[in-house]
């Protein structure tokens, strides 16, 4: 009795529809199909013919509607319909589809294959299968006389498969490796955006084929600190807000423009513009959209440090060269563009238009970080020491630690020329680190000679404070040299928090929690210092000296300091005024309460042997008044 078919639900032909559109899209990406016979396949057939003594192998593929031969040893059968075939019907097994003789077989016992002058009897086909797992065809054996085919030889049939497979999958895998290899050099692979390599080869092209009178714009568009931002908030984050202002630039503009994006957080541009076009307010406005594209604020969406909130507006710079004016050369037309946009970053001016005099700056900067980088991985750098002065006990109660460096090519580097380029480029946490760790040792040292008790106060920038291996760093190193944590202040600017409160507070009590306190330094500088100081978990204020130095001769300063003074004592906050200079300014801020000073009246910064001096002299404020 035959088996009756079962009927096919829609679903079923459905899903069989769509295997079979994923099995043919594998075959022809392959691009196997109708080419010209090789040798190694040929080879194969030849070998199969041998090992297992038939008349007929065949590669074969299954396509569509027919089944085509890619190399074949005995009977030329180049092409067969894929419904009488018997291909067609071994591509639905797994691994291999034997019929020992084809007349006492149903399904082709009324074949034309078999019946016909072809007279198959025996066959034995294991499948091939492509990169994906999908059938394409088979190596398969024929011959005109029945046998049987032990499990011996299908296993070895089955493994001839196999290196068939290897040679089928092989220009499949030398395309998609060359496309993989193309996009690794010309694409971004965080962006997907086109790299610098990709953008110079179009700009070099658009170069030589531009009109003799047109101008050819470079854009060199900077995120600014954007490595604190990778490191604050995280890669993800960092290229999400990469990929926001890829389309919003992409939105913003209908000309057509060329944008590149590198692995610092710049992004290159281009554009072809008439002759002239530079010198127009419609330049102006290309510039100023190119600047907008920051100012709204970028939803965070990854998990994060800052779950469900958004960043605010970032700050960009952007650098500008123009062809044929400065030069026609695509490498030469992006480094000015890069020169000038990192002359903002020295200058802190928005845009810049490239000029020759940038050169020596940009190259001094470099130069500088370069520097301080060697100075820090070979401890060239230094710690001053200031001290602080309590008003009440006339006593030292504490010190700030100052990061001097001698270089030795150069000389003494001033702070206000290095630390600016330590926080761009990313060194001032290594900075950072060191100057804890010195303070640390020194405060050991001076605690052994028994010194009296006093505080060292670091100074530290926001990616000190919002980066975790900073504070575990702090936690790691109080434990390892045996310090009070209490003994230790963290000094931080406005700028540090100002744009996230919230997350800064957060930040600061993981480090409160170990017994460090903070200081608020250069306080009343910023713009809204009250508003945000009864939030802050901080146990004193320095007011900055710009208000302490016309303290006597300025009374809208002597106003503020007074309220500041004791706006600090009714939140329960110490206050250190910094930048005392003359007697008349100390007996001032005694007047009112000012609880400890800082300043040239009592010593300059000093070096450590210098500093420890001091502590054995046994300083007392009263010394200087009544000098």
């Amino acid at each position: 009795m035959g088996l009756r078919s079962l009927p096919v639900s829609s679903k079923e032909n459905s899903a069989q529809t769509n295997n079979e559109l994923k099995r043919l899209n594998e075959l022809y990406a392959l691009e196997v199909l109708d080419t010209l016979p090789e040798e190694r396949f040929d080879r194969y057939t030849r070998l199969a013919a041998s090992v297992f003594n038939v008349s007929t192998v065949l590669i074969s593929l299954v396509d569509s509607k027919r089944q085509w031969s890619k190399s074949f040893y005995g009977v030329h059968v180049p092409d067969t319909a894929r419904d009488v075939s018997f291909c067609g019907a071994a591509i639905a097994e797994e691994e291999i589809f034997v019929v020992p003789d084809a007349l006492e077989d149903d399904r082709f016992a009324r074949n034309p294959l078999v019946t016909g002058a072809s007279h198959i009897r025996f066959y034995a086909g294991a499948i091939l299968k492509g990169p994906n797992g999908y059938p394409l065809g088979t190596l398969c054996l024929m011959d005109q006389f029945a046998r049987d085919f032990h499990p011996k030889w299908r296993q070895c049939l089955v493994q001839f498969a196999k290196l068939v497979e290897h040679e089928l999958h092989v220009n499949y895998l030398l395309k998609h490796t060359k496309e993989d290899l193309e996009k690794a050099l010309f694409y971004n692979h965080l962006t997907d955006m086109p790299n610098r390599r990709l953008f110079t080869q179009r700009l070099a092209q658009r170069l030589d084929r531009r009109k003799e009178n047109d101008e050819i714009i470079v854009f060199s568009l900077m995120i600014k600190r954007f490595h604190h931002i990778k490191n604050v908030f995280g890669q993800g984050i960092a290229y999400g807000i990469v990929n926001e202002l890829n389309f919003r630039l992409r939105k913003t503009f209908d000309i057509d423009l060329n944008i590149a994006h590198d692995e610092t957080g710049c992004f290159l541009l281009f554009v072809q513009v008439p002759s002239g076009f530079s010198k127009t307010p419609s330049f102006q406005e290309i510039i100023d959209s190119l600047l907008s594209t920051f100012r709204k604020p970028f939803h965070v969406v990854e998990e994060s440090s800052l779950p469900g909130k958004k960043l605010e507006m970032l700050s960009g710079g952007l650098g500008i060269s123009i062809s044929p004016k400065d030069g026609d050369k695509a490498d030469e037309l992006i480094e000015k563009a890069s020169v000038a946009m990192h002359s903002n970053q020295v200058t802190g001016i928005t845009f810049k238009i490239y000029k020759e005099k940038f050169s020596n700056r940009i190259a001094n900067y470099f130069d500088v970080k370069s520097r301080l980088r060697h100075a820090l991985e070979h401890d060239h750098l230094d710690i001053a020491y200031q001290p602080i002065m309590n008003c009440q006990s006339g006593r030292i109660c504490g010190v700030e630690a100052l990061c001097r460096w001698n270089d030795h090519e150069n000389g003494s580097i001033s702070p206000i020329d290095f630390i600016p380029i330590a926080e761009e480029s990313g060194l001032i946490v290594k900075l950072g680190e060191f100057m804890f760790r010195q303070a640390c040792e020194h405060l050991q040292g001076w605690q052994k000679e028994g010194s009296p008790p006093i505080f060292v106060s670091v100074n530290i920038v926001r990616e000190q404070l919002f980066r975790e291996s900073f504070r575990l760093f702090v936690k790691q190193t109080l434990q390892q040299m045996q310090l009070d944590p209490s003994s230790f202040k963290l000094e931080i600017t406005e700028s540090s928090f100002i744009d996230n409160v919230d997350e800064a507070i957060k930040h600061m009590n993981e480090i409160i929690k170990m017994g460090v306190r903070f200081v608020v330094d250069d306080f009343g500088t910023g713009y809204s210092s009250l508003s945000y100081l009864r939030k802050l978990p901080v146990s004193t204020l320095k007011i900055d000296k710009s208000f302490i130095s016309q303290l006597t001769q300025n009374n809208r300063d002597a106003l503020l300091t007074h309220s500041i003074i004791s706006l600090s004592k009714r939140l329960g906050l110490d206050v250190i005024a910094e930048g005392v200079e003359t007697k008349e300014q100390l007996l001032f801020l005694q007047a009112y309460q000012c609880d400890q000073v800082q300043g040239y009246l009592f010593s300059k910064p000093l070096n450590e042997p210098d500093f420890r001096k001091f502590l054995a002299a046994n300083h007392h404020i009263s010394n200087e008044v009544n000098h």
